[in-house]
């Protein structure tokens, strides 16, 4: 058994949590009846849990292989939750708000692996928009800092890869508003994918409202927070054409999807 550690000493997480750490990337929390550990929501290949230690919160995001071919292809690779770790250091290094990673563990080459992060005060977006309905002025800070946001990421050189109202927490207490990225999994470096996670995090936006049969953002909300962040990244479009673009892509990303009833912003 072999354990790789990458532990962010700033941090300031105790021994025990470490250990605990450790046996959690051997074995499954849930399966050893764990309480400190709640699931928050699990997949074929990657569990989240969240657990507290002395009044801090932290996100544990656990990785394993579905299959044979997966695991060799990662080999000579960092694990997913290296990876998760180094890629959360780089963001906050270039000044982009995200979750701050405490550690990362490997077992037998990434067959299991896990990161931890410390957990953001705050709910994520779409609790947000769908618990402040009535509140005008707060909406549109918010939607302007996470254009802000969006673009920040894009003009330092990264691109999302899965965009969406869950990765985004904000924290609107005692009338300062702060907004974070988490969950950067997918975070590359690829140019070509940036306008792609705008009209995927738009096509998810309108999918999300649906199914929870609220109109969490009007068109007019939408188009705010898009000019906030061309404001700052432009993609080399003018206004005109980029929502002509983000509209079209839209509706055919929705089509195959097997959505229908898309409005233009």
């Amino acid at each position: 058994m072999f354990v790789i550690k990458f532990i962010n000493h700033e941090a300031d997480v105790a021994d025990s949590f470490i250990t605990q750490m450790r046996e959690v990337v051997l074995s499954n929390p849930a399966a050893r009846n764990l309480e400190t550990f709640r699931m928050i929501k699990s997949t074929a290949n990657r569990s989240v849990y969240c657990c507290s230690l002395n009044e801090r919160i932290f996100y544990i995001k656990l990785y394993s292989f579905s299959s044979p071919i997966k695991y060799l292809k990662h080999l000579f690779r960092y694990s997913h939750g290296i990876h998760g770790y180094k890629k959360s250091i780089r963001l906050l290094n270039e000044n982009v708000s995200t979750a701050t990673p405490v550690l990362a563990m490997s077992y037998l080459g990434g067959l299991r692996s896990l990161v931890v992060h410390e957990a953001i005060p705050g709910v994520d977006a779409e609790a947000f928009f769908v618990n402040y309905s009535n509140n005008k002025n707060l909406r549109s800070t918010v939607l302007k800092k996470i254009g802000a946001l969006i673009a920040e990421l894009f003009a330092k050189g990264f691109s999302h890869g899965d965009m969406n109202f869950g990765g985004f927490i904000v924290d609107a207490k005692d009338g300062n508003v702060s907004v974070s990225l988490i969950d950067v999994d997918n975070i590359t470096n690829n140019p070509k994918q940036r306008f792609r996670d705008i009209v995927n995090f738009n096509a998810h936006l309108f999918v999300t409202a649906k199914k929870a049969q609220v109109e969490m953002l009007s068109s007019d909300e939408l188009r705010e927070m898009y000019l906030s962040m061309l404001g700052i990244y432009n993609f080399d479009m003018t206004e005109t054409s980029f929502f002509q673009r983000l509209n079209q892509a839209t509706e055919l990303k929705l089509i195959k999807w097997g959505q229908k009833g898309y409005i233009a912003i």
